[in-house]
């Protein structure tokens, strides 16, 4: 998962509300 928020892969959520790594 791409974290928007922080701009790195982070085990954060996406754009469209999954979570999840890489």
């Amino acid at each position: 998962t791409f974290d928007s928020d922080n701009g790195y892969v982070a085990p954060s959520y996406d754009e469209d509300g999954t979570a999840g790594i890489g």
